[in-house]
């Protein structure tokens, strides 16, 4: 496992909402999002979509389940937005 990875684990524990933040993860869409953001960060929700072989309209929903759990966060650059993860 990475230092990021680990990183990203220790503060997710450490924080008071992390039984929230637990059952987020354990989604499998929503994990897979977040190793596709892992292994490349800032990506806009259709690469996710293509990284991660998810519908789009689901990826746009777990994203929205992620960014309020406040695991990623959401920088919008034009008409594109691209999603980060909170490390």
């Amino acid at each position: 496992m990475t230092k990021n990875k680990l990183t990203l684990i220790h503060r997710l524990v450490a924080d008071k909402s992390s039984e929230k933040i637990m059952r987020t993860i354990s989604r499998k869409p929503s994990a897979k999002i977040i190793r596709a953001l892992v292994k490349k960060n800032g990506l806009s929700s259709t690469m996710i979509a293509r990284i991660t072989k998810i519908e789009p309209s689901n990826v746009s929903h777990n994203l929205g389940i992620l960014r309020r759990a406040g695991i990623i966060k959401t920088k919008r650059d034009r008409r594109n937005r691209f999603h980060f993860l909170k490390i």
